[in-house]
């Protein structure tokens, strides 16, 4: 009985047109270390490398002050890069994507109404003579005796 044979999930990248991709991630997985070595220690963490195509290099950050100081610095960072033999970029373009929100998060709560804070505006609501905001604490004072 012949044996299935048995391939990595990498070793299926490597072949045929996931190589090309892999190959393209592998570059640009390179050259957002190199950026982060050239720029600034604080404007560094906060830059992310998006493209590079026909020589002008996308980059990320995630606020605009960050993206105006990287627009400050990209003519000096064109000349570092042209000083680096790898890789061949005319012009940076700067954007600013925020970061996404975790999807793990919980919602924020809403207040809660504890039952003493009820009870005292039942009391309030009874020494109020204007009828629409008496009405208004009554029906604010039933969240507190709920909880």
């Amino acid at each position: 009985m012949r044996r299935p044979s048995t391939t990595t999930a990498f070793e299926l990248l490597k072949q045929g047109p996931a190589a090309k991709l892999l190959a393209r991630a592998r570059s640009l997985a390179d050259l957002q270390r190199l950026v982060r070595r050239l720029l600034p220690e604080p404007l560094g963490a906060h830059c992310t490398v998006l493209n590079l195509h026909n020589g002008s290099l996308s980059l990320a950050t995630d606020s605009p002050v960050w993206a105006a100081r990287l627009r400050f610095l990209a003519p000096r960072l064109v000349k570092q890069l042209e000083c680096q033999k790898s890789c061949q970029v005319r012009a940076v373009r700067v954007s600013v994507l925020p970061p996404a929100s975790p999807r793990d998060q919980a919602p924020p709560r809403r207040a809660g109404l504890s039952a003493e804070a009820g009870t005292l505006l039942e009391h309030t609501a009874d020494a109020i003579e204007h009828e629409p905001l008496r009405t208004a604490l009554r029906r604010l004072a039933a969240h507190g005796h709920r909880s």
